[in-house]
């Protein structure tokens, strides 16, 4: 017999409907309001699944069939436990080095987890309550007879997984360590999506340890062996986690010599791993002074991301916060409903200070908004491009009393924008006015500012770049969404039943989901 067969056949014997004739022969009996009763979504259910998707993919070589297992992960991290874990992991794998290391982990992680839920001791005399029935586990070692090394590796990926949610940082590193070399050790192009995926948790389980820095040669090293596999998901993934690992470290240059020496995959379908992509050189664009370049990388980010409330959160905060501090420095004043998300307000309360302050152009506001908020600008890595702000309020106070009054003396603007002298002040208005931030003249002998009268705003070439702003964000928005369309590859059968090609067309769309890269966007 075919061991291909044999495993799918086994493999999920308990999720699936009305296997073999007894099914058949036995009726189903019937429930209140003729609803069948579906069994609950179990974690080694699950998994069992997961682990026929890759089998089943590596058979018939449909790559999307392993995608869909990893996107399994998303689901399958917030309900797995060290228990049933375990026992997956025992159950499945063979008797290897890597099983070992693997279980002992996880079972000195049980051992721990006992003795802190461990009961009070009760008095004498008193009899101790049975412990709980185990979950029901309806696997036995006949179902993975036949166990792929793809399986070996995604069952390694959800036990770092759990080691980096339970912020066990020495087990998450040993662990990804342990799964990539295990990758490593295979030469199957079938494993590009899992080796992908096996690094991604190398990297962040490095990162929570503090020592990311460590692993930026063999990341490197990974990036060109997947370059010279011609493996896309790799290089998405390995050219995403080199520039995180400069930027963590503030290395601008070394990323931007990066970006000019490497080209994103072009035909990689994963709309995160692109977003992510554009979320790194928008902060580098900022750096640069590259205002406007890295504004239209950022919203591009926030715009591809998954836009589901739980999804992604931490991804898009951190993008929007960025593109909140850009458009400022832009001289232009976000959204009021950027901050009016439910799910990211009250983490844009201090950016929203922000905008507060530089559209009023009260410096004493925006320092305070600074110093109260220090520790979560630099978290975010904004800090040093908040303090590039300070002359933007200064610039927006200047129009403010430029429109007010018609002339003002210095000591009045040094007063009103919190300035330490008139001699400051009248440095800081003879720039504004050779800037043409404001249209205004100084009186030095009588110290004072002169305005001179306000041009109508129609009348200059402020309006035309408005429009074409707003023309080139949806000309590029049409251009985003013509390329992102898909067409058959070979004509339609007339005489095809409508049920079926709608059918083709869920499949389709489903492909499509599952190609996004997985869940890994969570961890940001």
């Amino acid at each position: 017999e075919d061991q291909a067969s044999r495993f799918t056949a086994t493999a999920v014997v308990f999720e699936m409907k009305g296997e073999g004739k007894d099914a058949e022969k036995e009726p189903e009996p019937k429930v209140a309001e003729d609803k069948k009763i579906k069994p609950p979504r179990t974690f080694a259910g699950d998994l069992g699944i997961s682990l026929e998707l890759i089998h089943n993919g590596i058979v018939t070589k449909e790559v999307r069939l392993v995608n869909r297992a990893l996107r399994n992960i998303s689901w399958q991290r917030r309900r797995m436990g060290v228990a049933d874990l375990l026992k997956m992991v025992k159950l499945v794998l063979k008797n290897t080095p890597y099983k070992e290391r693997l279980v002992g982990m996880l079972e000195g992680q049980q051992q721990s987890e006992d003795v802190e839920m461990a009961p009070p001791p009760l008095p004498n005399g008193v009899a101790a309550p049975s412990s709980h029935s185990p979950s029901p586990f309806p696997f036995h070692e006949h179902h993975f007879d036949i166990i792929m090394p793809e399986c070996e590796i995604y069952l390694g990926i959800l036990v770092v997984t759990h080691f980096v949610d339970k912020k066990l940082t020495q087990k998450a590193v040993s662990g990804a360590d342990l799964v990539v070399s295990r990758a490593k050790s295979y030469n199957r192009r079938s494993l590009d999506p899992l080796t992908a995926r096996a690094y991604f948790c190398l990297s962040r389980a490095y990162e929570l340890d503090g020592r990311l820095s460590e692993i930026r040669e063999d990341l490197m090293a990974a990036y060109r062996t997947a370059s010279l596999h011609h493996d896309l998901v790799g290089q998405a993934t390995q050219l995403n986690l080199l520039l995180r690992n400069y930027l963590a470290y503030n290395l601008y240059e070394m990323a931007l010599k990066l970006v000019s020496k490497t080209t994103f995959p072009e035909n990689l379908r994963s709309s995160a791993q692109y977003a992510r992509y554009l979320f790194y050189i928008g902060r580098i664009k900022a750096v640069q002074l590259e205002y406007s370049d890295a504004h239209g990388k950022l919203t591009t980010a926030i715009r591809k991301a998954p836009q589901g409330p739980k999804t992604a959160r931490g991804f898009r905060l951190a993008a929007t916060k960025m593109a909140i501090v850009v458009e400022l420095l832009m001289g232009d004043i976000p959204d009021r409903s950027t901050f009016n998300q439910d799910e990211l307000k009250k983490s844009l309360s201090a950016y929203e200070a922000i905008v507060q302050a530089v559209r009023t152009g009260d410096l004493h506001s925006f320092k305070n908004v600074m110093d109260s908020n220090e520790d979560l600008f630099k978290r975010d890595g904004t800090l040093f491009l908040i303090r590039r702000l300070q002359s933007n309020v200064i610039k927006a106070g200047l129009r403010l009393i430029n429109l007010s009054y018609s002339r003002i003396s210095l000591a009045d603007v040094a007063m009103k924008l919190g300035l330490d002298s008139a001699a400051d002040a009248e440095g800081i208005v003879g720039k504004a006015i050779l800037d043409g931030v404001i249209e205004a003249s100084i009186d030095h002998d009588k110290q004072y500012v002169q305005s001179k009268a306000n041009t109508d705003v129609y009348a200059s070439d402020e309006p035309l770049k408005a429009f074409h702003k707003r023309v080139y964000f949806c000309l590029q928005l049409h251009n985003d969404a013509v390329k992102a369309m898909q067409y058959p590859d070979e004509k339609t059968d007339d005489a095809e039943e409508a049920e079926i090609r709608r059918q083709r067309e869920k499949e389709i769309l489903a492909q499509a989901g599952e190609e996004e890269g997985g869940d890994d966007m969570d961890f940001f």
